[in-house]
Parts: C-alpha cells; structure tokens; sequence
C-alpha cells in the first residue's frame, strides 16, 4: 500500500524521541532541533488507531500567552493531515477534536493549587512546553495522578477480533536547560544517569486487575537535541543566539549544557565581571582623616567600603582570611 507523507521526524533526537518508550521523557538541549514538533506529533501517533475518546492529552505551559507558538506550530502540522480535526479557539477551549474522539488540549499551569483544575481527568498524554519555566515539581508531579485511562483492550476489540495494545500513559516535556526551574530538572533528568540512558524505577504494588501484588517498572530518560540536526533552520538565526552576551543563556541555548548558572531569583543579574572582586595583595589597613573623619577600609591601595564611625583602625597589617 503507497502512503503520502505529510510530515516526517528529523533524523537523529526528533526520530528517537517519537519512538522512546519510556513513561517520562524530556526532550531537552539547545534552541532549535523541533522539540515542539515533536511533541506534537508524539500526540498524533495514537490519533486515529482505534482508543477513539480515550487517547486524551493535555499540554502546558506557564502562562496563557506563552501558550501562541505550539498553538500555531499545531495548526501547521496537524492540518496537512486532512483528517477533519477542528481546533476550538475560544479561551475557554484552546483543543484540537477528531472525527474519531481524540482531544488534545492547551491549558497553563505552575502553581499546585492549578491542579486542582484537573483533578479526577484522565490524561493518558501529559505535555510541558519548556518545562524549566516551572520553578518547582509540585505541579508537575501532581499532574501525574491524571496520567491514567479506563481503556482496556478486550472491551473494545477490532475487526477480526484484534486487540489493540494497552493505551500508554506518557509524559513528554520539553526544554532547554535556561530557566527558573533549571536546578529540580537537572537532579531529576540529567544528574542521575548520562543523556539517552533510561532510568528505571521498580515498585512492588497492588494490580486491580489481577488483584494481586506485582512488581512494576516506570521509566525516565532525557533525550538531547541541537540545533545541527535541524536543516531547516535559518543560520541568521544560528548568529544572533551566537552573540546573545549572557554567557549562561549563550551555554544553555548554543550549547544544551546543563552547567550553567541558572534557577535563581537573581541569575538574571549576575555578571561575574562586575560581582567578583579579583585578589589583590597588600596589607588591610584602615585610614582616617582628622579634617573630614572620613573612614574608608583599604586593602592594598583601593578603597573598598566607607567604615562606620564606631571603626578606628590605624595601620592594621592584619590580611583577609584565604587570601
């Protein structure tokens, strides 16, 4: 049977992170190898092969106005398909329909209280968009009490009596390393095991069922990605991320590293030139003018800081601890 192809993974982390199978993945790395598309597409592999109303997904992001590009990416990709999906773009909808029942939909979230929005909803497909933007893990991992479904094979078997395989339960986030939720990332996907390497996390628990205690395996890996797998990119594009000054936004976004400075209330003001002071060697002498009563601590020649007038050392040649 010939097919036309609409749209095709990328060789190399777009291909693998479509065909992973593990419970968690985060597709993370640089700016630019199409960690969006792929997350949409990792949603449209299960449209249309029988569990009809039960493949549900979701996707987040912080705010509601972050939430444009993926919709717009959506709108691109899913509408080569021809397959009579309709995107319902009131505010209070923001979700693709099939023919067939699926639904994906786009909502933000970042406090745990926003979970509560979602209790008790079967999500079998739970998406982040850029998932260092979450300053913690609670609302993520919250979410992972809706990542389920009521959908079972022998209940709804195909012609001829085949039996579609269990409906998977994933979660697919995306990211590069900069941003307020740099630091729980990296423990969770990156520190524990080398990229690509699958995380496994065995449990003993009670199967409904077959009502009895069996022992179950949930998976995690990161995926990484560059931007020099990405053909299709602009290399002006390439340029101006090469001459962003920052140099842990430069790193995180040129590079996909992970040892950068990032996570903090106040990285966004860091700049190693102007904060560190280098070391200088002399003596810590501490002068004081009869005339103006002016203080001033020196160390070496340069005046560092104003002392208050209860300080009066003359002549100190008394050196800073570690230097």
């Amino acid at each position: 049977m010939n097919y036309k192809a609409v749209w095709k993974p990328l060789p190399g982390s777009q291909s693998l992170a479509l065909s992973c199978p593990c419970n968690e993945i985060l597709f993370e790395g640089t700016r630019g190898p199409g960690k969006t598309a792929a997350q949409l597409a990792r949603f449209r592999r299960n449209v249309g092969v029988g569990y009809g109303s039960f493949w549900r997904g979701v996707i987040f992001d912080t705010e509601y106005k972050n939430l444009a590009d993926i919709i717009t990416q959506s709108k691109r990709m899913f509408r080569l398909f021809n397959d009579g999906a309709r995107y319902l773009s009131s505010a209070s909808e923001l979700r693709w329909v099939w023919p067939t029942g699926e639904e994906l939909l786009f909502r933000f979230g970042k406090e745990a209280d926003d979970y509560w929005d979602f209790h008790g909803q079967e999500f079998p497909f739970i998406g982040f968009n850029e998932l260092t933007k979450q300053q913690s893990p609670e609302f993520y991992e919250m979410m992972f009490s809706c990542r389920r479904s009521s959908f079972r094979p022998e209940n709804y078997p195909l012609e001829h009596g085949k039996l579609l395989r269990p409906i998977p339960l994933e979660t697919f986030s995306t990211t590069n390393p900069f941003g307020i939720g740099h630091t729980w990332v990296k423990k969770r996907f990156i520190e524990p095991a080398p990229r690509g390497t699958v995380q496994r996390d065995r449990q003993m628990v009670f199967n409904p069922q077959t009502e009895r205690e069996e022992e179950i395996t949930l998976t995690r890996v990161a995926i990484h990605g560059s931007f020099k797998e990405n053909p299709y990119l602009d290399p002006q594009y390439i340029a101006t991320l090469m001459a962003i000054k920052d140099p842990n936004r430069r790193k995180a976004w040129v590079d996909g590293s992970w040892d950068v400075t990032s996570g903090g209330r106040f990285d966004h003001l860091w700049n190693e030139s102007l904060h560190v002071i280098k070391r200088i060697a002399g003596p810590l002498i501490a002068l004081m003018t009869g005339a103006s009563r002016s203080r001033s601590l020196t160390y070496g020649g340069h005046r560092l800081m104003a002392l208050p007038p209860s300080c009066q050392m003359v002549a100190s040649s008394a050196r800073l601890p570690g230097l």
